[in-house]
């Protein structure tokens, strides 16, 4: 398991950086990095999870939810969820491909802006993230702001199914799959709500 993830990584790195120091993971024998490994691979379903666990939330309109403060704070507690899964990822993969290189956006080309989209979906959540943070500072332009999630997870869907070793299970390929067209369909339904 761990040596195709090494030599699809390697592959990819090799690709994406024509330099003759190109970051190829050199990883001792052993289980040493099974559970950084396990938690890698983990934190992009996370993500997808705690963004749709936020989606229903969007179908109620404001004088029909009870217990709104309730639902605040959980929302609240799934988007800081989230947001240590959107950290935790790119932080894990670059301890182990020893390469800070992983947070800088990629735009040689289409093929490595979206095989690396998670770099540039981090930047898109967390500008979202803030401008919900500051919503009170910037009151109108907040809305289209925070709207970065949807590209933002459409970005990192594409970057998955390209890049990531845990798309080879059918079962996460299908959760994946599933969660991004639940989010683009939130994002019409409201849209169109108004």
């Amino acid at each position: 398991m761990h040596e195709r993830a090494i030599a699809s990584s390697s592959c990819v790195y090799r690709n994406m950086y024509s330099l003759s120091d190109s970051p190829v993971y050199h990883i001792r024998s052993g289980n040493e990095l099974e559970f950084v490994y396990a938690l890698t691979d983990c934190c992009p379903l996370g993500i997808y999870i705690t963004v749709n666990r936020n989606n229903p939330e969007s179908f109620e309109k404001k004088g029909q939810i009870a217990f709104r403060e309730t639902i605040f704070k959980n929302s609240s507690l799934f988007v800081i969820a989230g947001l240590v899964f959107v950290t935790m990822h790119p932080v894990l993969f670059a301890y182990i491909a020893h390469d800070f290189r992983v947070f800088i956006p990629d735009i040689s080309s289409w093929d490595s802006f979206f095989a690396t989209g998670g770099r540039t979906a981090i930047l898109l959540f967390y500008a979202a993230f803030l401008a919900g943070l500051f919503r009170m500072t910037i009151k109108k332009q907040w809305r289209y702001i925070h709207m970065l999630v949807y590209p933002a997870i459409i970005i990192a869907a594409i970057h998955a199914i390209l890049m990531g070793q845990s798309m080879a299970s059918p079962v996460i390929y299908f959760l994946i799959i599933c969660l991004t067209i639940v989010v683009c369909i939130t994002f019409v339904y409201v849209r169109i709500k108004g």
